[in-house]
């Protein structure tokens, strides 16, 4: 997720908005409520966060979003309903969509693949 950039060159802002990413993820943010959290408008924050850390703020959050729904569907302990609420996706069925573009497969046969292995 981090670019290639130490932590001692990240501007504070961007540590301040990825540590309100990371505690908000369940709630529905976005890059209007990152550039808030910045005291930025979006068209400067977009482009100053991005200048840090290599990606877009939009991308940044939803990576951090299906890296989070990844490690739950794996754990195999909640239902998808469950892990789209606590990683911020809305509904199930958008959750679905976004594993399927990301890993090539839903939430369920993604358990069936990396949570077996994480077992043994």
């Amino acid at each position: 997720m981090h670019s290639h950039r130490s932590a001692q060159s990240v501007p504070v802002f961007v540590s301040e908005v990825e540590r309100f990413c990371r505690l908000n993820l369940a709630r529905l943010i976005g890059v209007e409520d990152m550039a808030r959290v910045a005291k930025m408008n979006r068209f400067h924050f977009s482009r100053q966060f991005e200048k840090a850390r290599g990606v877009t703020p939009g991308r940044y959050l939803a990576k951090l979003r299906i890296d989070k729904a990844s490690r739950l569907a794996a754990s195999g302990e909640l239902s998808v309903k469950e892990i789209a609420a606590q990683c911020g996706f809305g509904n199930g069925n958008y959750l679905c969509k976004v594993f399927r573009k990301n890993y090539g497969v839903s939430p369920g046969t993604f358990k069936v693949l990396h949570g077996a292995r994480q077992a043994t």
